[in-house]
């Protein structure tokens, strides 16, 4: 995870984060509430604070990156990236992605 790296090398590691022109992989981290949590108001106000100024500042902080873009990040962002693009359209692959795993990788 790049956003590791990163604080590695602001407490002095010898790294460089490289992405290549080509394009990379994004591995987004949705967050949400079920609809059948015991806890909604709780879940709420977590992902309230979470998508705040204060929070996304301290998602910032830990070198990720902001959905917000009033708050400045210490990482390139998603717009400054090249992503490569996905075959998917979102719906699960879960079956035909362990199927060719099991086919490439045990024997």
């Amino acid at each position: 995870m790049d956003y590791v790296s990163y604080g590695n090398i602001h407490q002095g590691e010898s790294l460089k984060v490289i992405f290549p022109a080509s394009g990379t992989v994004v591995a987004p981290r949705p967050m949400m509430i079920l609809k059948t949590t015991r806890h909604a108001i709780d879940a709420k106000a977590f992902i309230d604070y979470v998508l705040s100024p204060e929070g996304q500042a301290l998602v910032a902080g830990a070198w990720l990156m902001p959905a917000r873009s009033d708050i400045s990040a210490k990482r390139r962002l998603l717009n400054q990236l090249t992503v490569l693009p996905t075959r998917s359209d979102g719906s699960s692959e879960s079956a035909g992605v362990l199927e060719r795993y099991n086919r490439l990788f045990t024997q």
